[in-house]
C-alpha cells in the first residue's frame, strides 16, 4: 500500500550545509545543539520501547500556556514572522470521527501553541509527541527563520520517500491535524500496517536494503506508530553519536524523536519489570521480581511493595533490586553490567501467619540519576486466600447481559429443574418490593424474577416457561408492575397470578408478611428509603422464615404503622432493626416496644456503613456457612434476587466493593468456614479482582 510517511528527511531536523554543499544527501541536525542530549546514552535506547503509550496517546500532556511559554524559550531571535512562537495560522474545523473524536473548531487566526493544544485535544495525541515530531522532521521548533516549504511539510505527513509531498496536506495545521489522526489511525487499525504492538518485526536500518536489518519486539502502540510513520531503526553507529553522524548506513529520524523528547520532556519511557511472585506458603510471605530504568539501565531501581493483610491493616516496604538476574540481562543486554551481572532482582520475605485474604502491589521507582518522569510505575498486584490445609473457596460467577438475563441466569442455578411451587415477580427498576418479596419466594421454595412496570423482558418470559411454577406471585401494586405484565407471565406459563401490594412500599412489606409469615416469631426492621440494608438482611430473614418489613426510619417518633403491624402480629417476639441510627433512628427502635407489648426483644444489628452493616448480618445470623453469595452495594439490581437465592441455599448474602474485597468481609469468610462463593452479576459489576477474593488496597 502507499506509504502514508517513510521519511521525507531521512536524518530529520535541520540540515548541516557546510558538510554538505555540493551532495544532494540530508544529514542530521544535532539534537544536542537544540536541546542538550544531557544524561542520555545511546544505551538508553529501546528500540521496541521508543516511548510509552501513556505519554503518547494523551490529549492533557501539556496546556496551552505551557506549549507557548515552551515555544519561546526555543525560539530566540527570530528572524522572520513564521516562528511558531509568534506566528499566526488559519485553521478549518474537523468534524470528529472515531480516529479524532473531538471536533476541532477553526479559526481565522490563532496561534501555533494554541493550534497544537487543540489538536492535542480533538485527536488524544500529546503536545509534547507533536513539538518533538516537529523538530525531528523540519527543525520548526528552534527555527528562527522557518520557511515557506518547511512549514508546508511540517510533520513529513503525506510525504512519501520516492515522490513529492501531497498538496492536500500542505500548511503547518493540515501538517499537525493529519499527523496526530495518522497516529491514531495505526493504533486503531494495527492489522492494516507494517508494525503492530507486540510483534517481532524485521526493520530496516536505512532505505539501502544493503544495510540490513534489526529485529526488534515492538512492546506497544505508540512505538508502532513512530516506525509506521518512520520505518527506520537506528544503527549502532547512530546511537553512538546521539548529537551527530553515524556512518552510511545510519538513519536518524527515530533516534532524533527519542532525543528531542526525552531531552526537552524527561524520559518517554517508564520504569518497567515484571512481578513475579506473591503469596503465602507455610507462614512465609515472599513477593519477588525484577525492575528497570531504562534512563538509567545499569542503576538497581527502587521498589516499593504494600502488603495487605487479612484484617485490612496495610503495611510499606522499599527494597532496592539488585540482585542478580541473569535471565533478565538476556533479554535487556543493555541492563547487565560489564562483568556480566544484571542488578536488577528483588525477593523479601515477612512472616505471616494468620489466615485470610492478602494482597501484594509492587510499584517501580525512578532509579537515582533517572531522566525519567515517570513518579512510579505499577507492576500490578496479586491476591492469595490463605487458610493452611484448606484449599480457597470455590468461585462461580452468575451472570447475564442485564438484571433481567442476571436474575433468570440466578434461577436456573439455583432451581434447575422445571415445576417449582412458586415464582415471584418484582419490579427491576426499584429495590423495595423485591427486598421483602426475597425471604417470602426462599420460604416458598421459588425464585425471585425482575419485571418492567409494563412489559416483562423475554430473559424473564424465557425462564418462566423453562420453571413451569405453579403460580405466580406480582409483588407491588399496578404502579409497579401493569396488570398487562402480570397477564403476559400468566399466558406465557398457564399459571394463575395473584398480587400482593398495598398503597405504597411499606404497605406492601406488611401485606406479604402478613400473607407468607403469619406465623412469624421474629422480624427485620429495614429503612425504606434505600436498598442495601434490606437486601443485606433478606437471606438472613428468610433462612428464619422471617418478614422484612420496612420502615420509614429517619422519623424523630415511633413509626405508628410499624407499630400497629407489629401489634397485630402477636406471635412476633423479637424484632432485628438493621442499619445504624442515620438509617433507623433512635426513635423508631426504642419506640417499639413500649407500643407492642409482645414484642420481647429489640436489637440493632449495624456497622459504619452498608458494607460493615452486611459484614455484622453475616457475623450475626451465619456464624459458619459453607457458602456465601457477593453482589456489589454499588446498585440493587442484583442483589434484589439474589437475596431469594441464597436464603433458600441457606447462606448470606454479603454486599460488598465493586472493585474489591474489603479485609473484614474475606474474615469472616474464613471464619465462617465458606468453601463456595457465588458472585452476582458480571465484571463491570463486580471486577476479576473481586472474583480472585482480592483485598482492597
Amino acid at each position: 500500500m502507499h506509504k502514508i510517511r517513510g521519511m521525507a528527511q531521512l536524518l530529520g531536523g535541520l540540515l548541516v550545509a557546510a558538510a554538505l554543499a555540493s551532495v544532494f544527501v540530508l544529514a542530521p541536525s544535532a539534537p544536542a545543539s537544540a536541546a542538550g542530549t544531557g544524561t542520555l546514552t545511546g544505551s538508553q535506547f529501546l528500540p521496541g520501547d521508543i516511548i510509552d503509550d501513556a505519554q503518547f496517546f494523551t490529549g492533557s500532556a501539556m496546556s496551552q500556556a505551557q506549549i507557548q511559554t515552551f515555544l519561546t524559550s526555543q525560539q530566540r531571535g527570530c528572524r522572520n514572522s513564521s516562528c511558531l512562537s509568534i506566528a499566526k495560522v488559519a485553521t478549518s474545523t474537523k468534524p470528529a470521527d472515531a480516529y479524532c473524536p473531538s471536533t476541532y473548531t477553526g479559526s481565522s487566526s490563532e496561534t501555533v501553541a494554541a493550534m497544537i493544544y487543540k489538536v492535542q485535544v480533538s485527536c488524544r495525541i500529546s503536545a509534547k509527541v507533536l513539538l518533538a515530531t516537529l523538530q525531528k522532521e523540519e527543525g520548526l521548533v528552534t527555527s528562527t527563520a522557518p520557511s515557506t516549504s518547511a512549514l508546508n511539510t511540517a510533520m513529513g505527513f503525506l510525504c512519501p520517500d520516492t515522490a513529492a509531498c501531497s498538496p492536500s496536506a500542505a500548511g503547518i495545521f493540515n501538517q499537525v491535524y493529519g499527523a496526530a489522526r495518522q497516529f491514531q489511525i495505526y493504533r486503531l487499525n494495527p492489522s492494516y500496517f507494517n508494525f503492530r504492538a507486540n510483534m517481532t518485526a524485521s526493520i530496516l536500518l536505512n532505505p539501502n536494503s544493503a544495510c540490513g536489518r534489526k529485529t526488534v519486539f515492538i512492546q506497544n502502540a505508540a512505538t508502532a506508530a513512530l516506525y509506521n510513520y518512520t520505518p527506520y531503526v537506528p544503527n549502532a553507529a547512530a546511537l553512538a553519536n546521539l548529537g551527530g553522524v553515524g556512518d552510511s548506513c545510519s538513519s536518524y529520524g527515530n533516534r532524533n524523536f527519542w532525543v528531542y523528547y526525552n531531552s526537552w520532556f524527561g524520559s518517554g519511557t517508564p520504569p518497567f519489570g515484571s512481578f513475579d511472585t506473591g503469596a503465602v506458603s507455610n507462614g512465609v510471605a515472599t513477593v519477588g521480581g525484577w525492575a528497570i530504568d531504562p534512563t538509567a539501565p545499569l542503576t538497581p531501581d527502587t521498589v516499593s511493595i504494600e502488603t495487605v493483610v487479612p484484617s485490612g491493616a496495610i503495611t510499606r516496604s522499599t527494597v532496592t533490586a539488585n540482585g542478580n538476574r541473569p535471565d533478565v540481562g538476556k533479554v535487556y543486554p543493555y541492563a547487565a553490567k560489564s562483568d556480566g551481572t544484571t542488578p536488577h532482582g528483588f525477593s523479601v520475605s515477612s512472616a505471616q501467619t494468620t489466615k485470610g485474604q492478602y494482597a501484594f502491589c509492587v510499584t517501580v521507582q525512578r532509579a537515582p540519576g533517572s531522566t525519567s518522569t515517570a513518579a512510579g510505575v505499577s507492576l500490578g498486584c496479586k491476591y492469595q486466600w490463605y487458610d493452611p490445609g484448606k484449599a480457597a473457596p470455590t468461585i462461580t460467577r452468575v451472570s447475564g447481559a442485564d438484571r433481567y438475563a442476571t436474575a433468570a441466569a440466578l434461577s436456573k442455578a439455583t432451581f434447575p429443574t422445571a415445576g417449582v411451587p412458586v415464582v415471584y415477580l418484582a419490579s427491576g427498576s426499584d429495590f423495595a418490593d423485591a427486598a421483602s418479596a426475597a425471604p417470602a419466594a426462599a420460604v416458598q421454595g421459588g425464585p425471585l424474577l425482575l419485571t418492567t412496570a409494563s412489559s416483562v423482558p423475554q430473559a424473564t418470559l424465557t425462564e418462566l416457561q423453562r420453571l413451569k411454577p405453579k403460580k405466580i406471585v406480582v409483588v407491588g401494586g399496578t404502579g409497579a408492575i401493569s396488570d398487562a405484565a402480570a397477564q403476559a407471565a400468566s399466558k406465557a406459563t398457564g399459571a394463575p397470578v395473584t398480587r400482593l401490594g398495598g398503597a405504597d412500599r411499606y404497605a406492601t412489606s406488611e401485606a406479604i408478611a402478613k400473607t407468607v409469615f403469619p406465623n412469624a416469631t421474629t422480624a427485620f426492621v429495614a429503612t425504606g428509603a434505600d436498598y442495601p440494608d434490606a437486601l443485606s438482611a433478606g437471606s438472613a430473614a428468610g433462612v428464619l422464615k422471617a418478614p422484612v418489613l420496612l420502615s420509614r426510619g429517619t422519623l424523630s417518633t415511633p413509626d405508628a404503622a410499624l407499630n400497629s403491624y407489629l401489634a397485630a402480629s402477636p406471635k412476633i417476639a423479637s424484632v432485628h432493626v438493621i442499619g445504624g441510627t442515620g438509617v433507623v433512628s433512635s426513635a423508631v427502635t426504642t419506640g417499639i416496644r413500649p407500643a407492642v407489648g409482645t414484642v420481647k426483644t429489640v436489637d440493632r444489628v449495624a456497622g459504619a456503613d452498608r458494607y460493615l452493616t452486611s459484614n455484622a448480618i453475616t457475623a450475626e445470623f451465619f456464624p459458619t456457612t459453607a457458602k456465601a453469595f457477593l453482589a456489589t452495594g454499588a446498585d440493587f439490581a442484583d442483589a434484589l434476587t439474589g437475596a431469594a437465592a441464597a436464603a433458600h441455599s441457606g447462606a448470606p448474602l454479603m454486599v460488598t466493593k465493586s472493585d474489591c474485597l474489603p479485609g473484614y468481609e474475606g474474615q469472616r469468610l474464613v471464619s465462617a468456614g465458606t468453601s463456595s462463593v457465588t458472585l452476582l452479576g458480571g465484571t463491570g459489576a463486580l471486577s476479576s479482582v473481586v472474583g480472585a477474593l482480592g483485598a482492597c488496597t
